[in-house]
């Protein structure tokens, strides 16, 4: 029953476009912003390793998905009956369905021995020149996909939206690379360096451009990331003071034990350094037309 139960739900994030735990979950409060659907508890379920105690759970799942038959059919039909019935609601082929949600359940499968699967809180310098010196604090969601690849979604909690950027990349021994992609073609790479299994932090480099002042710059700076306790998350704005104090406070919000966090604060401000804060690495435009003016000044310079 209870694996019944999480291929359902596997189903369910394959029609609703869910990538992620979260966005699942997300997806669930949409429908009811006081259901018991939270990030602990489908930990379990998606494994396979608990039913929900809650009627509730099912009738929100039922308005989620607009099946008429309600949450008790929801709780009692079999795999095979849900599959047929919510691809005609949603008028998809339920091969592809059933494929989407495979993997969307075995990359949590796969993750309990890859050791690399899981939710990151990371740091970084803010590119922004308005935020010159302050931290960056973001999250990275890993999840193993097929052909021995890595899918990726990285975010940042901004105070007027969010930022996200998805993608993938590969992953070789203890090496990570990513490429990743924002809602406006922003783009993003990320070179990281995992530790052993399993992975429960990474160092590395962060890449892309900077469009907060009046031109376009390539930025670039070092990113820390350390894996979140179950069920916890990263809140609020994700600008940050660059001070031991305020980053234990952060990862102490974000569920970590506050002797580890004191431990892991100063760890990341090592890491860091504090000279990223003050210069950034940087490409700007300034940059481009001084090799540009140079160049103009060379007589048959582009000539072959």
């Amino acid at each position: 029953m209870t694996l019944s139960f999480a291929q359902k739900l596997g189903v369910t994030a394959a029609l609703l476009g869910c990538a992620t735990r979260k966005e699942l979950c997300a997806r669930f409060r949409a429908a009811n912003p006081a259901t018991e659907f939270d990030l602990e508890r489908s930990f379990k379920w998606l494994q396979g390793k608990s039913l929900p105690r809650s009627i509730t759970v099912y009738d929100d799942w039922a308005r989620l998905l607009g099946v008429t038959r309600g949450g008790a059919w929801l709780a009692a039909c079999s795999t095979d009956a849900f599959v047929q019935e919510v691809c005609a609601l949603f008028q998809a082929d339920p091969a592809d369905v059933q494929a989407q949600a495979a993997v969307f359940l075995g990359a949590r499968a796969v993750a309990a021995t890859d050791g690399l699967g899981g939710d990151f809180v990371t740091y970084s310098w803010a590119w922004s020149p308005f935020r010159q010196g302050r931290l960056i604090r973001g999250t990275l969601e890993l999840r193993t996909a097929p052909a021995g690849r890595v899918a990726a979604v990285y975010s940042e909690r901004m105070e007027s939206h969010t930022g996200v950027f998805r993608g993938g990349g590969t992953r070789n021994g203890r090496t990570l690379q990513l490429a990743l992609a924002g809602q406006d073609a922003d783009f993003m790479a990320q070179s990281l360096l995992v530790s052993g299994r399993p992975s429960d932090c990474f160092c590395g480099m962060v890449q892309g451009f900077t469009t907060a002042g009046t031109t376009a710059e390539v930025s670039a700076c070092r990113i820390v990331g350390m894996r979140l306790p179950e069920g916890r998350a990263a809140e609020g704005p994700c600008y940050i003071s660059a001070d031991p104090a305020t980053i234990a406070r952060d990862l102490g919000l974000c569920g970590f034990d506050p002797e580890v966090a004191e431990d892991l604060a100063a760890a990341v401000l090592r890491f860091l350094g504090q000279s990223n804060g003050e210069r950034p690495m940087k490409v700007s435009a300034d940059d481009l037309t001084e090799v540009a003016r140079a160049l103009a000044l060379a007589p048959g310079a582009l000539r072959a």
